[in-house]
């Protein structure tokens, strides 16, 4: 295992490539970000992997970047089945972190899954099949994937989301314009209350639904200043929902 700890005071970027295996990321009241990266099988592969992957702090404006980026010297690893389908593979590595709250994340993957809990600021996330869940983002959140779920738990700005099989669950969105594709995943939105609501939602072969009234103006009409969440979701297959946040995640945000 290789770990390192660093001061990381004011504006922090996680800037992360891992091809396979998991991602843990937690925030906390702290200034220092704590990494963790090691094999999760004993071979050579896997540790040539580790002893070569790239762990480093620079200085990034006022505040810091922390990069971990996991090759070996052979490169990025890609597999070829004995099939007529590709599909990626290479040693496992698991990477655990624990950083500021408000971090913004640059995630690239090829089948890692990635689990980030905690507050995170501006997010981006790109890979081939690993699944995908974020506690919070206060920033704008981009993702691409083509058989990850993704599942974003409170959202609080813009998001654009594109994948092809895999499903998109956004539980609480709270303001800015949401821009969803998929091909055959299933699309969810959840709408916090007392915020205004605009929706452009089709699908070829899929369904759409709503919990709420998209159509006559409902009893009591938000304020005309409160925020507004602009969603235009489209699929070839897949179900797009609309909703209303569960209450659990409003509460939450209340306590």
């Amino acid at each position: 295992m290789r770990t390192e700890t660093y001061s990381t005071p004011g504006p922090l970027l996680l800037n992360l490539e891992i091809p396979a295996g998991e991602i843990e990321i937690d925030t906390s009241n702290t200034d220092e970000t704590h990494i963790e990266l090691e094999a999760v099988s004993n071979n050579d592969a896997v540790r040539d992997l580790v002893d070569n992957s790239r762990i480093e702090l620079v200085r990034r404006g006022d505040g810091h970047e922390v990069i971990v980026e996991a090759k070996s010297r052979q490169g990025i690893f890609i597999s070829l089945s004995r099939g007529p389908d590709i599909r990626f593979g290479g040693p496992d590595v698991r990477l655990r972190i624990t950083c500021p709250k408000g971090a913004d994340l640059d995630v690239r993957t090829k089948s890692a899954d990635l689990r980030a809990r905690g507050e995170y600021g501006g997010v981006e996330i790109k890979t081939a099949s690993g699944d995908l869940q974020l506690d919070e983002a206060r920033g704008a959140v981009r993702i691409k994937t083509a058989s990850g779920d993704v599942h974003v738990r409170d959202a609080r700005a813009s998001i654009g989301a594109n994948t092809v099989s895999g499903d998109q669950n956004f539980e609480a969105v709270l303001k800015g314009r949401i821009e969803l594709k998929a091909i055959s995943g299933d699309v969810t939105v959840g709408i916090r209350s007392g915020a205004r609501v605009f929706v452009d939602a089709n699908t070829v072969s899929g369904s759409t639904s709503s919990e709420l009234d998209l159509g006559d103006a409902p009893a009591q009409e938000p304020a005309p200043d409160s925020p507004l969440v602009e969603v235009f979701a489209k699929t070839v297959s897949g179900d797009v929902r609309i909703e209303r946040a569960p209450a659990l995640v409003e509460a939450t945000e209340q306590s």
